[in-house]
């Protein structure tokens, strides 16, 4: 039952053939739920909720969406490399810019967000993001400065190459913070 409802909502969320996204949005919410015996695992649980959002962004449930991910958000330590969190960071984000028409129109809608959640990692990454887009790399290498946390925050805290919290010395500390990055900052 969980991965016939998976299927289902997949289905419906990827469709080309639901142009209408209330229709989508309808669907979705009337696909029947799996009983509790029958739960998704976190990682199932998480791309569903992300769905769901997208789905509602879609139908133009905006202040809905907003009001609920800043829920999640709030809801955690922060920062967090939570996935559910840090995709709520993203999807806040979305639902701030409303209708923008432009990356640089919606930098100027949440950039603003910054200061009030500096601990937001998904609204941080999509900011870096949006700057690379607009090749403006000068603003995005500076985003790191934001986070309001030390160091000596353990990014790998079961690697063995960290024995502590602290990196070593030959590590440049912005490799802590964006460790996909082959470069570092």
């Amino acid at each position: 039952m969980s991965v016939r409802y998976i299927a289902q909502v997949n289905s419906i969320a990827a469709s080309k053939e639901h142009s209408n996204p209330y229709l989508s949005h309808r669907l979705f919410h009337s696909s029947p739920k799996p009983p509790v015996t029958n739960e998704h695992f976190s990682f199932q649980a998480n791309i569903l909720q992300q769905d769901e959002y997208v789905i509602s962004l879609l139908s133009q449930k905006t202040a809905g969406v907003a009001s609920s991910t800043e829920k999640v958000i709030a809801a955690s330590p922060a920062p967090s490399l939570s996935p559910a969190v840090n995709m709520a960071g993203v999807i806040n984000a979305a639902a701030h810019t409303r209708n923008a028409e432009t990356e640089k129109a919606a930098l100027k809608e949440i950039v603003p967000l910054l200061e009030k959640r500096p601990n937001d990692v998904g609204l941080i990454l999509t900011i870096a993001h949006l700057y690379i887009i607009t090749t403006n790399y000068a603003a995005a290498t500076y985003l790191p400065f934001f986070f309001p946390f030390p160091l000596s925050f353990p990014i790998f805290p079961t690697s063995p190459f960290f024995s502590s919290t602290t990196a070593p010395p030959c590590v440049k500390p912005s490799a802590l913070f964006f460790p996909f990055l082959p470069f570092g900052l």
